[in-house]
């Protein structure tokens, strides 16, 4: 049995990289998703210096992906979130709450 690849149109993509929102290894048990960023169905910046919205944007595209699979955040077992300003670390962890 093959992984399902899963990109949902209402989630940015990249066509040039092949590239997939999410895998569901074989029998359904896991799903992977790949590292979301603040972009918009378009492939446009959401909320440009503003980590709170850009934040907001990431957990959005992932809930979206979940819900193509029937699932909800509450499904995630674990998240690892990269940012580059330690300023920012109050307003992402206000949203990632």
């Amino acid at each position: 049995m093959r992984a399902i690849r899963i990109n949902p149109e209402n989630v940015w993509s990249d066509d040039e990289f092949s590239f997939n929102q999410a895998v569901v290894e074989p029998e359904d048990r896991r799903i992977h998703l790949t590292g979301q960023v603040a972009w918009d169905r378009n492939g446009e910046v959401i909320g440009r210096n503003d980590a709170k919205k850009q934040t907001e944007c990431a957990i959005d595209n992932i809930t979206k992906i979940l819900a193509e699979l029937c699932g909800m955040i509450a499904d995630i077992v674990s998240l690892t979130m990269y940012y580059v300003r330690d300023e920012d670390l109050a307003a992402i962890q206000s949203e990632r709450i």
